[in-house]
């Protein structure tokens, strides 16, 4: 009875540690669909950021999330973009954005890339498709232009393009480069995401191809876009992709900081991140001088002071 009891009590040991070591965020803890808000609880070891993006996985699709207000066992995050909010049920797993994409899951002749005979390429383990010609631009551009350039792409038939996310581009670059070489055309080295840095508005990630890895460089320098596309619709609204800076509730506080005084923000950096405290330096300037000052977030009650 001991030998029995002792193996029982390892299997269930082994069993949590499995589940905590994967990528789940939390769960939903309820849905307010008026407000369009979700509040998740946070599971045991994980955290996440005011402007975090999430993603819940429902039958009727993925549905993006960005934290609003987090605390340490809870978040009220925001409902980004369209989807079927009644498909949010509590209990639902809640991942970082990208990761329900990855399901490793190989098409029907083994392979993990499909050529559609239409200038795409599908990733079948993500259902996500790309240009097949990696270098479709023939040139390099900023990070605002790559993003305003893609939102107006129509190629291949279809409107519905964007840039990858870091997450994407990291899952990509998992394949070997012998299988890259031989499904997509004109490759290059440096290629933007989508995602900004999050330590730092003024950086943006970028694939490395050769190194195989994402790093992060200034929004402003010049580098190459591959377009990828969800395969979902056709043509897509014109909001439909949101810019990540558009969204960024830092730079909303700071602006609306600096204008008290009469001045324009400039730039912001974080300078602590507490458990209860995330406090950030801001620069405004009015005329020809520049002004810094200290933004201040109280996690627990969701409010901003300078």
């Amino acid at each position: 009875m001991k030998k029995t009891f002792s193996a029982f009590i390892i299997i269930i040991i082994l069993s949590e540690t499995s589940i905590a070591s994967n990528d789940q965020t939390g769960t939903v803890e309820n849905v307010n669909i008026s407000k369009k808000e979700v509040t998740i609880k946070i599971l045991s070891g994980k955290s996440v950021k005011m402007g975090d993006r999430l993603e819940i996985s429902t039958p009727d699709g993925p549905i993006t999330l960005s934290v609003k207000f987090p605390m340490m066992t809870l978040a009220t995050c925001s409902i980004q973009g369209k989807g079927k909010l009644s498909s949010i049920k509590p209990e639902m797993p809640v991942y970082p954005y990208g990761k329900t994409l990855l399901t490793d899951e190989p098409s029907d002749n083994g392979s993990r890339f499909s050529d559609t005979g239409q200038g795409m390429i599908k990733d079948n383990s993500t259902g996500i498709y790309w240009l097949q010609d990696a270098n479709y631009t023939r040139k390099t551009m900023s990070w605002e232009d790559a993003v305003t350039f893609v939102e107006k792409l129509d190629a291949a038939g279809y409107t519905d393009w964007r840039l990858p996310t870091k997450e994407e581009f990291d899952y990509f670059l998992k394949t070997s480069p012998e299988e890259l070489n031989k499904s997509f055309d004109n490759m290059k080295y440096f290629y933007w995401t989508s995602t900004v840095y999050p330590l730092e508005q003024g950086l943006i990630w970028t694939a490395d191809i050769d190194n195989r890895n994402t790093k992060h460089t200034f929004r402003t320098n010049e580098n190459y876009i591959w377009p990828v596309r969800d395969g979902k619709a056709r043509v897509r609204s014109s909001y439909a992709l949101k810019k990540d800076h558009e969204n960024d509730p830092v730079k909303t506080a700071a602006e609306r900081a600096c204008g008290k005084n009469g001045s324009k923000f400039v730039s912001y950096s974080k300078k602590l991140d507490t458990m209860t405290i995330l406090k950030y330096e801001i620069i405004c300037t009015k005329g020809k001088k520049d002004t810094k000052m200290m933004l201040e977030y109280d996690k627990l009650l969701g409010n901003w002071s300078d």
